[in-house]
């Protein structure tokens, strides 16, 4: 082939042996000399060689000979198909050539990466971004070859091309409240990536969930520059700020009775004076009879504007019912679940009865047994509902800081034919178990475990002798329409010498169709309200012989909930009981428990979510190791009114009127006067978000529950009106305020953009 040494050998004889010479003609116009000589030939074609011996006598001969150069295949043609061009990404190339001898080729890659190919039309994905260069080369059936010019290939991560979108869900607060920032964001390579947030006071937060939020208490009032970075493990990053305000609260205003007032003061409050709204913020007026009669009065707010809402909230936060109240004339310019806690309280005082006074048994040694190992089995009688056995199978364990363990069982059929994952058992884990797990907050709380030794002073009652029993989650396989979503049943508490029948374990149940059938979120938080269910009636009926009204020992469930949620699980229900009573038409007495399946549990979460925000993690303290209620409603009211006013509160009456007005009158979250609404805070360790009530309006609460003949203990009602294009006051006349009764005239606007 052409440019390479092609080697010519010529041999003579003289009769004389004398001395020759070789001379070379190679046809293409070039010369040689000697008896082996080498050329190049340039182009490939047939050429006639010539050699010419001569002696040293001067005769001559000459001989030729012809030769061919096959020519190689053409020099590849190498194409980089468009297209996406990012690391792992696949590169299309194609090599194409063709053979003067019409033989077939053969090609081979250097991707210039350090690896190489086979093949005409290929792809190939390059494992890291950079500059590299692609060459092919072509091969005949001769072995003749041709190699390509390089061919450039460039590998870059995309560009991230927008912001992140930094929203902060209450960029106007006080000071003690939280701010809480989330930045939706997608990294344009799927590829891993953090996100920065740098709020303006010298503290940052480093997240990498788009979803999660934030946050962070400001030491002082002042305007701070939040700004969040978004890093991607490509090595680009983008920012993007927004401003935050934070104001000193301002003290509460002093009211008197019988008067229409404003009960908000200080920043955000937008009750100008008595008759008049400020123009922006959340305006709430106060009318308080305290009196034996009703009292009649005319409503009559300035200054307000299209767009705004403008709620009565009717009160009676005391523990008698009184007549109903009346809204005036406007003028235009779970039975199944409580029915299992009534069961358990009536089995501990069936034990008062019986059993040595509380706390009276000594303390024993105990020895920290080892979990059960993963796959053991056991059966599980699940009485109450379905009344069936079910197989149950260890899918998780864990070891408390107190040496109990904590053992999670999923249905052992469900397993077994794939109808739930044991990921579903690692997640209820997740939410029991660690630091932050429900069993170590719940025990923190008061210092004092689920079980121990107060159980002794009942024979009836499984024993933490010789080791400390197991805290066991069961999930049974039960139909997803059985009737609960958990529960916590006192008589499986009950030693089998007792009751052959019972399972004899520390526990609480979940409704395994629920967990498998529509994820963890719901049944993680029911493990929570459940497991507190077993706290306190260890740790307040065991142990001190106080019992819980049904309406404050659900109420107590739903504070553990929102405490220790935010934690442990991907979703709270608290703004959702929030978001429902705001909702729905009020009407239903709250420790009276009157509407258990749904409304009773969105007013006490309300009530309870408004109590944490305002007092804290105390609450949930003194419950236990203060309140010495014996099962009524009143004697758990007052237990509430006893905490309240010793933390400096006015009462009951007063708090359950504020959460009326939060709720039912739309307060925003974010731009909230002192003592209502609820402002996202850190309470004990636990983020608590803002929770924005503003026009959570349904069909159902178009117009409100009926409350004649009487207007009932612990009830709340509302009138709702919205103010129209050219409006610029509010008025309402004739309304009345029954005895006892709060009114709060509460004006709200939808909540300030970030």
């Amino acid at each position: 082939m052409t440019n390479q040494p092609v080697t010519f050998t010529g041999a003579g004889t003289t009769v004389t042996n004398g001395a020759l010479t070789y001379a070379w003609n190679f046809g293409d116009g070039t010369t040689g000399s000697g008896a082996v000589s080498s050329h190049n030939y340039a182009v490939h074609g047939s050429y006639t060689v010539t050699l010419t011996v001569r002696d040293d006598g001067g005769l001559t001969t000459t001989a030729t000979q012809s030769i061919s150069l096959l020519a190689p295949p053409a020099t590849p043609t190498v194409v980089v198909q468009p297209g996406a061009r990012t690391p792992n990404s696949m590169v299309q190339l194609t090599a194409s050539a063709t053979d003067p001898q019409g033989s077939a080729l053969t090609y081979t890659w250097d991707f210039g990466d350090g690896t190489t190919g086979t093949g005409a039309d290929l792809s190939h994905a390059y494992s890291a971004p950079g500059n590299f260069t692609a060459r092919a080369t072509a091969t005949n059936a001769l072995g003749l070859a041709a190699t390509s010019a390089p061919a450039a290939v460039s590998i870059a991560w995309l560009p991230i091309r927008g912001r992140p979108s930094l929203t902060l869900h209450n960029p106007w607060h006080l000071t003690g409240q939280t701010l809480f920032a989330n930045a939706p964001f997608i990294e344009p390579n799927g590829l891993p990536y953090t996100l920065e947030f740098d709020f303006g006071d010298g503290t940052t937060a480093t997240i990498n969930d788009t979803y999660r939020r934030a946050h962070r208490t400001y030491a002082g009032a002042g305007t701070y520059t939040v700004r969040v970075t978004a890093r991607s493990a490509a090595g680009e990053n983008t920012s993007f700020p927004r401003t935050v305000e934070v104001r000193t609260p301002a003290a509460a205003p002093v009211v008197t009775a019988n008067a229409l007032e404003p009960f908000c003061s200080g920043p955000y409050c937008g009750a100008a004076s008595a008759t008049s709204y400020s123009g922006s913020g959340l305006g709430v007026w106060r009318y308080h009879n305290p009196t034996a009669s009703d009292a009649t009065l005319d409503v009559s707010i300035g200054n307000v504007r299209e767009g705004l809402s403008a709620t009565l909230v009717f009160s009676n936060g005391r523990k008698l019912p009184t007549s109903p109240p009346a809204p005036g004339t406007q003028k235009l310019a779970v039975p199944s679940h409580e029915a299992m806690q009534e069961s358990n309280r009536r089995f501990a005082q069936s034990l008062a009865r019986v059993s040595s006074p509380p706390g009276a048994a000594p303390a024993t040694n105990v020895v920290h047994a080892a979990a059960p190992p993963l796959g053991a089995t056991r059966t599980w009688r699940e009485m109450p509902f379905s009344g069936q056995t079910y197989n149950m199978r260890v899918v998780a364990t864990c070891t408390f800081s107190t040496g109990r363990n904590g053992v999670i069982w999923l249905d052992a059929d469900q397993l077994q034919s794939g109808a739930i994952s044991p990921s579903r058992g690692q997640e209820l884990a997740d939410t029991l178990c660690g630091p932050n797990g429900a069993y170590e907050r719940l025990i923190a709380f008061t210092g004092q475990d689920v079980w121990g030794a107060a159980a002794a002073s009942s024979p009836h009652l499984i024993q933490d002798t010789p080791g400390l029993l197991d805290l066991n989650i069961m999930a049974p396989g039960v139909p997803v329409s059985s009737g609960f979503s958990g529960y916590f049943a006192a008589f499986n508490m009950n030693n089998t010498t007792f009751d052959p029948t019972s399972n004899a374990a520390l526990s609480v149940v979940l409704n395994g169709g629920v967990l498998a059938t529509y994820g963890d979120s719901t049944t993680r938080n029911t493990l929570i309200h459940e497991l507190k269910h077993l706290a306190n009636f260890y740790q307040r009926s065991l142990a001190r012989g106080v019992y819980h009204a049904q309406w404050l020992e659900e109420t107590s469930a739903m504070l553990a909930e929102d405490l220790i949620s935010p934690l442990t699980t991907p979703q709270s229900r608290t703004e959702a009981r929030i978001s429902g009573y705001a909702s729905w038409t009020g009407g239903f007495d709250l420790i009276g428990w009157t509407h258990p399946q749904g409304q009773s549990y969105n007013m006490a979460g309300s009530f309870g979510a408004f109590l944490h925000r305002r007092y804290g993690a105390s609450l949930d303290v003194e419950l236990v190791t203060m309140c010495a209620d014996t099962a009524t409603p009143e004697s758990s009211y007052d237990c509430i009114d006893r905490y309240i006013q010793r933390h400096g509160g006015v009462g009951f009456e007063d708090e359950f009127a504020r959460m009326g007005a939060s709720t039912l009158g739309f307060a925003p979250g974010s731009q909230l006067p002192t003592g209502f609404g609820y402002p996202g805070l850190v309470v004990a360790g636990a983020p608590l978000e803002p929770v924005n009530t503003w026009g959570a309006e349904s069909p159902f609460n178009a117009t409100p529950l009926p409350v004649t003949p009487i207007f009932g203990r612990t009830m709340q009602t509302f009138s709702r009106d919205y103010i129209d294009a050219g409006q610029t006051s509010f008025h309402r006349t004739g309304v009345v305020v029954p005895a006892g009764t709060t009114l709060l005239v509460v004006v709200s606007e939808p909540p300030p953009q970030d």
